[in-house]
């Protein structure tokens, strides 16, 4: 018969003592499986972090592309389109950026873009160039190669060979350095897409305010759009611009952009400004360019965040420009 041990006797205490350690024990092993249980779940958040702090994989560009077949993106919330990370940055770069009294040029880092325009220039038919350039001008090489076409063209239908581009390209310190109220870093001619246009006959220069040239000033008024410019300082829109007795410098903005420019009679100012109100999930602007090519535009708000999501039509074409403004244009071919 067992005999249960006395109270304060040796036998007790031990048995005391084992109780304690047992119960410790447990406990001992309790704690370690919370610490492990709290070790897993942070491991499990940092990963997660890590994972969302990995670049993207971006397959867009400036230029006109096809639309990217990637689809880790995010995905887009309309109907046919697709959606990719775009860097936001790329707000303030492209024939669409807005530069003027209010909106700072942020010049690149480097002049890669630009080319010389005396010998990018190719000879006529009949031995002769179709205008004249200095050796230093420079000119965005995209602009410039639409900005030759045009010229070539201008020439086949006129014969004036007296045409002479008197400006292109500017640095600030190039800008600052001609005493005008335009100061440096709010020229468009920073953008590498504005050229002027005067014509030298005889020793004297003729400007768009001479009567001698009225008919070739108005050749280029009318079918700068065909190439992808527009006259960014029309005399019309002097309350807009801010800007008088400009109207011979020429703007290139892109074929699809010009095309409705012209079409509706706007300036850049109150293109960038219209282009607000047509989103990728509103209303967008339509148009055909002279080359039969129909497109239709619309803007994206830029994130503040080094990316921000564009949405493009599945399979189409398109091309992305910043407004210099807040937004990137996307223009986007239909046929």
């Amino acid at each position: 018969m067992h005999t249960p041990p006395i109270p304060g006797s040796g036998r007790a205490a031990r048995l005391r003592k084992r109780k304690i350690k047992r119960i410790t024990l447990f406990a001992s092993l309790i704690v370690i499986i919370l610490l492990l249980i709290t070790a897993a779940i942070l491991l499990a958040v940092q990963i997660a972090r890590l994972s969302s702090n990995l670049p993207k994989d971006n397959n867009t560009s400036d230029t006109t592309t096809s639309t990217p077949t990637d689809t880790s993106g995010p995905v887009s919330s309309n109907t046919g389109y697709t959606a990719f990370m775009y860097d936001s940055a790329k707000m303030k770069q492209g024939p669409l950026v807005l530069v003027n009294k209010d909106h700072e040029y942020t010049f690149p880092s480097g002049l890669s873009q630009l080319m010389e325009i005396r010998s990018s220039r190719t000879k006529s038919a009949d031995g002769n160039y179709a205008y004249s350039c200095d050796y230093d001008k420079l000119m965005d090489s995209e602009a410039l190669t639409a900005f030759n076409k045009m010229m070539d063209a201008f020439y086949t239908s006129t014969g004036n060979g007296y045409a002479l581009v008197t400006a292109a390209y500017r640095t600030a310190e190039e800008q600052n350095s001609l005493g005008l109220e335009t100061k440096g870093g709010y020229s468009d001619h920073h953008t590498g897409c504005l050229v002027t246009i005067k014509f030298y006959k005889d020793g004297i220069m003729y400007d768009q305010r001479d009567a001698s040239f009225t008919e070739d000033y108005k050749w280029l008024a009318d079918h700068a759009h065909e190439y992808g410019f527009v006259t960014r300082y029309p005399d019309s829109k002097v309350a807009v611009t801010e800007v008088s007795n400009y109207s011979n410098a020429y703007r290139y903005v892109g074929m699809s952009h010009a095309a409705y420019m012209h079409a509706n009679n706007l300036c850049l100012e109150e293109y960038v400004e219209l282009l607000k109100s047509h989103n990728v999930d509103g209303s967008h602007l339509t148009v055909t360019a002279a080359d039969g090519v129909q497109y239709e535009i619309y803007r994206i708000p830029a994130s503040t965040a080094a990316q921000t999501s564009v949405q493009v039509p599945e399979g189409k074409q398109y091309t992305i420009s910043g407004d210099n403004d807040g937004g990137l244009i996307v223009s986007v071919k239909l046929n």
